[in-house]
C-alpha cells in the first residue's frame, strides 16, 4: 500500500519505472506497483523505493530518518545489497541512494 503521498512527495520522491525494474548487484527481488496517480514505483523485497530531496550522491541524509505526513509516521531506511554494512556507504558516491520507509 502507498502511503507517501501529499505532502510526503516534497521531501521523498518515488522511484518510478516503465517495464519491469531489473537490479544487477542488490541480490533481492524488484517489482512494481501501481501508485494511485497511476504510475508504477519500484519496490524491493516488498518495499517501496524512495529518493530524499536533501541527500546528495554517497552520502545518504535520509537514512534512520523519522518523519509524520498527512498522520502517518515514517522510519526510512537505505537498500544495501546483502551482506553490506549498515555503517558503510551504502553506494558508490555516483550512484543515487533509495530508501524505504518502515512504518
Amino acid at each position: 500500500m502507498v502511503l507517501c503521498t501529499g505532502s510526503c512527495l516534497s521531501f521523498w520522491h518515488p522511484l518510478i519505472v516503465k517495464g519491469t525494474p531489473k537490479a544487477q548487484s542488490l541480490g533481492g527481488k524488484l517489482g512494481a506497483v501501481r501508485r494511485p496517480d497511476g504510475g508504477r514505483q519500484v519496490t524491493y523485497n516488498g518495499k517501496l523505493l524512495y529518493t530524499f530531496k536533501l541527500d546528495a550522491a554517497g552520502r545518504p541524509k535520509g537514512d534512520n530518518f523519522e518523519d509524520t505526513f498527512d498522520g502517518q509516521r515514517f522510519h526510512w531506511h537505505v537498500v544495501r545489497p546483502p551482506g553490506a554494512s549498515a555503517s558503510g556507504p551504502a553506494k558508490p558516491a555516483s550512484t543515487p541512494t533509495y530508501m524505504y520507509p518502515g512504518y
